[in-house]
């Protein structure tokens, strides 16, 4: 009964369409990021890393909930290559109580994640990528010390079974570590609407 409930949201969710943010080859200025299970990440941090990862995601989205474990399987798996995995909390906590800081520390504490989860408290780093929706990923990479929209999307194309994903995200991660383009660049996600306080 659980699994067809699960169906019915994640169809539910995914049968309402988007309009993509169309942030491919962006320049972006670093930025802080207040981290709520470890310390934060300062502009002066971005110089350790080739490329960053956002996964805009959150704790009441059903869509969202499927993929902390392959969220935190990312940061592991990438660790030794200079590429940080960060999850992005875009929601507004004033109208979701589930996405205040405390609700997300005990989360990160009962899920056991170690990948740095940020709370965009103020929205300003959802709004200046125009992220839609919850989960979206958006791949930031270094080249000559500018940092730049390489991937934006989906982070695989199969909620309920990861090990049947095409895993979008990972894929464009490797090929710029290779040295080449991705070769999807941009795929289209889905899943619940991020209100915004200001627009």
């Amino acid at each position: 009964m659980k699994q067809i409930l699960l169906s019915f949201l994640v169809f539910f969710i995914s049968s309402h369409s988007y309009t993509q943010s169309n942030q491919l080859g962006k320049e972006i200025i670093p930025f802080s990021m207040q981290v709520v299970n470890g310390p934060n990440i300062s502009i002066s941090d971005w110089s350790n890393y080739q490329g960053i990862a956002l996964v805009f995601v959150c704790n009441h989205c059903p869509m969202a909930k499927l993929y902390w474990k392959r969220m935190q399987e990312m940061f592991e798996r990438n660790q030794g290559r200079k590429i940080l995995v960060v999850a992005v909390n875009p929601m507004d906590s004033l109208l979701y109580e589930e996405e205040t800081r405390t609700k997300m520390q005990l989360k990160v504490k009962k899920e056991k994640i170690t990948l740095p989860y940020v709370q965009d408290g103020d929205q300003s780093i959802s709004q200046s990528f125009k992220i839609p929706h919850t989960p979206h990923c958006i791949f930031l990479w270094k080249d000559n010390k500018h940092w730049f929209v390489r991937y934006e999307g989906a982070f695989d194309n199969n909620g309920l079974h990861p090990d049947e994903a095409e895993p979008y995200l990972q894929n464009a991660i490797n090929q710029l570590y290779s040295g080449e383009n991705p070769t999807l660049p941009a795929t289209e996600s889905f899943g619940c609407r991020v209100f915004y306080r200001k627009v």
